[in-house]
């Protein structure tokens, strides 16, 4: 899965166009539900933007009481639409406001669950601060529609060792996590 991220991650960047008509931005993404590498795609003008997303998901070291201490990973892309745009005068730093749909497959653990593979349909809004300055700062909400395949925590009694297929918890219960991308513009 790394693999594929990281040639998703330079396939985007190496999309054909002119360079000064595109958005293209690679940097890091940091949260409370994890940190990792994050990458933006879209051309001056247009109505979209493409956002790529490979994180470690560190909410269950953070918030489990049990001793098994292994982050999870997380891939999530997503296809942005511009909502309202402003520019501030002073600085010359433009402010878009965008929100749009998207998927995310992980292997990471739920609420009463151990690890197991996620897949989910996203839907994130956030800011877009384009600085002049090369720099590119987003603060993002999302939220994370999906099922999580994986094993009964070990705390439970009854079945503990059988899989289950039950509802994503943690892509509900993490809604007002804020993520944070800082991010240089190439």
């Amino acid at each position: 899965m790394r693999k594929a991220a990281l040639i998703l991650f330079l396939w985007i960047l190496l999309l054909p166009g002119k360079a000064d008509a595109q958005l293209r931005s690679l940097g890091g993404y940091y949260s409370f539900k994890g940190f990792g590498a994050s990458a933006l795609y879209g051309r001056e003008g247009s109505e979209n933007l493409i956002s790529v997303t490979a994180m470690m998901d560190v909410t269950s070291i953070l918030y489990r009481e049990e001793m098994i201490r292994v982050p999870g990973s997380q891939f999530r892309f997503s296809y942005d639409y511009y909502l309202k745009h402003w520019t501030i005068p002073a600085t010359g730093t433009s402010v878009d406001w965008f929100a749009g749909p998207g998927v995310m497959v992980g292997y990471m653990r739920d609420v009463d669950k151990k690890h197991g593979l996620t897949v989910a349909a996203t839907g994130e809004t956030g800011l877009l601060f384009n600085f002049v300055k090369d720099c590119i700062i987003s603060l993002v909400f999302t939220v994370d529609l999906g099922v999580h395949y994986g094993k009964r925590s070990t705390y439970e009694d009854i079945n503990r060792y059988d899989p289950t297929i039950d509802p994503y918890k943690n892509g509900i219960f993490r809604i007002p996590y804020p993520e944070l991308r800082i991010m240089r513009r190439f």
